[in-house]
């Protein structure tokens, strides 16, 4: 179905090859004689009746093995839709439906986990239209056309396979992957077009166009032979999209610690751009694909691709029990190994814990045991008191002595066993850095911000070495100390950040 050869009949039409002299048929292909055998091709093998709605922006060609995903996901859902049923009405409401990939394993649709790391966007696809067939047949009369959903966006659950930041290449460019992160960079959310109306200028019909990989474009030609097209900006169908960068915040070997931390661009879009802000750690499921870089000035300019993630699904990590519909985030499962949970056992079984846990904390350094005390109380911190709640849960730690005591091992050790956290050193950042800092993006002119150590370290612990080398940047620190957040108002952004 990619490419057809065309075999021609006769000779009489002057756009077709011809080789009247030896009097054979000539195989060639035509662009326009390809898109209708694919859209005569998609009437033969997909009558669905929403296929227009799912696969608008295709110009009527059929993926490839479409029959056989959408078998598969007919197979799924039999078992599955008495149990989707019982949640319609957040599923109505979000107009979005949470698939968990545990089912998948149980179900007789092994075949859709294949399917979907190697054709994700066909196969999400084809999981909104057969549920939006079936919720109609379930639903027509419960809603009215006016209540039913105008589109169902399917978000994926509990993917098994887990890849690092730094691992997504050029080879994952298509595929479905599951990553993590702390959101470092977040702009603001911005309008895009996905449908639009144009009117032809010589005999006024009008053309509707669905715009693919979010590139304007317009209808290449009208019935009566006309080029030139007036965009109607009053029929028009929009969406919000948010650009985030995050990038991993920890590794388990030592030796990777002192190489820079992958990032990746993150594309959110619909319900959940706003899902997260600067600082926290986040979960994410989407799909890796590819961006041209080239600088349009420079006319002789190479062509370099850039990953980024178009996010299926995005949830924060410290809300693993939260409900999927009011807060659009799917649940993390445990990655902990049975080593794991048996050291665990282990050590639960001694009988005075707290002296275990200070001998084993930093033993390079000797002695100073109430110092490992009091930074190990403030990696544990507290609970927060409903009846007390202006107190902080949370100790602030000063060390002060002479060079040469291991200041900087212990606090370089406090570091390595946090589950979250930022080193940094006082003689070589700013307030700024410390803080929150504003970006001009110079494509488009807007302000984007950029969270410094203290907004990264949120819910974790910020190590400063070097604390009176700061030059009179200490004031930045009084409210992240106070209320633990973080206030900016600069160049008309106004917000706070949790710190």
């Amino acid at each position: 179905l990619n490419k057809f050869l065309i075999i021609m009949d006769n000779g009489g039409d002057k756009h077709k090859s011809w080789n009247r002299k030896k009097n054979k048929k000539k195989i060639f292909t035509s662009s326009n004689d390809e898109k209708k055998i694919m859209k005569s091709a998609s009437n033969k093998y997909i009558a669905h009746k929403y296929w227009d709605m799912y696969f608008c922006d295709l110009d009527g060609e059929v993926p490839v093995n479409i029959e056989m995903i959408i078998c598969c996901i007919k197979t799924f859902y039999q078992n599955e839709l008495p149990k989707i049923h019982q949640e319609i009405d957040k599923i109505t409401k979000s107009k979005t439906l949470f698939i968990d990939f545990k089912t998948l394993l149980l179900s007789d649709a092994n075949d859709l986990l294949l399917i979907l790391d190697q054709r994700p966007d066909v196969t999400l696809r084809a999981l909104g239209m057969i549920f939006h067939e079936n919720f109609e047949s379930l639903n027509s009369l419960v809603f009215d056309s006016m209540q039913m959903p105008s589109k169902f966006i399917v978000r994926l659950l509990n993917y098994p396979i887990f890849t690092p930041i730094n691992c997504l290449k050029s080879q994952y460019i298509g595929r479905f992957v599951y990553t993590k992160g702390i959101v470092s960079v977040i702009e603001r959310v911005k309008i895009i077009p996905t449908r639009m109306l144009f009117e032809c200028k010589k005999c006024s019909a009008a053309h509707s166009v669905s715009f693919k990989s979010d590139l304007f474009s317009f209808p290449s030609k009208c019935s009566c032979t006309s080029l030139a097209f007036n965009p109607n900006f009053h029929d028009v169908e929009c969406g919000e999209y948010q650009k985030i960068i995050i990038h991993e915040h920890s590794l388990d070997d030592e030796s990777k610690r002192e190489k820079s931390p992958g990032n990746i661009l993150c594309l959110l879009r619909g319900n959940l751009v706003d899902s997260c802000s600067a600082g926290d750690e986040v979960l994410v499921c989407g799909t890796i694909k590819g961006h041209d870089n080239k600088d349009e000035s420079l006319s002789n300019s190479k062509i370099f691709f850039s990953v980024f993630l178009d996010v299926n699904s995005i949830f924060l990590q410290s809300e693993i029990n939260a409900d999927p519909y009011k807060r659009l985030t799917p649940i993390q499962a445990s990655h902990a190994s049975p080593h794991d949970f048996s050291a665990i056992t282990e050590f639960s079984s001694h009988q005075n814990l707290f002296q275990l846990i200070v001998g084993s904390f930093c033993p390079m350094i000797y002695g100073n045991c109430l110092l490992k005390v009091a930074l190990l109380l403030s990696l544990f911190s507290g609970t927060t008191s409903n009846q007390n709640s202006f107190r902080r849960k949370n100790a602030h730690l000063l060390m002060i002595g002479e060079p040469g005591l291991g200041k900087s091992q212990l606090l370089k050790g406090l570091y390595n066993i946090a589950p979250k956290g930022v080193y940094i050193c006082g003689s070589s950042c700013s307030s700024a850095g410390l803080t929150v800092s504003l970006s001009k993006d110079s494509g488009t002119n807007e302000f984007s911000i950029d969270p410094g150590a203290v907004v990264l370290a949120n819910n974790g612990i910020c190590c400063i070495d070097e604390f009176d080398k700061i030059p009179q940047h200490h004031d930045s620190l009084l409210e992240v100390m106070e209320q633990q957040c973080v206030s900016i108002a600069k160049s008309g952004t106004r917000c706070k950040l949790n710190s």
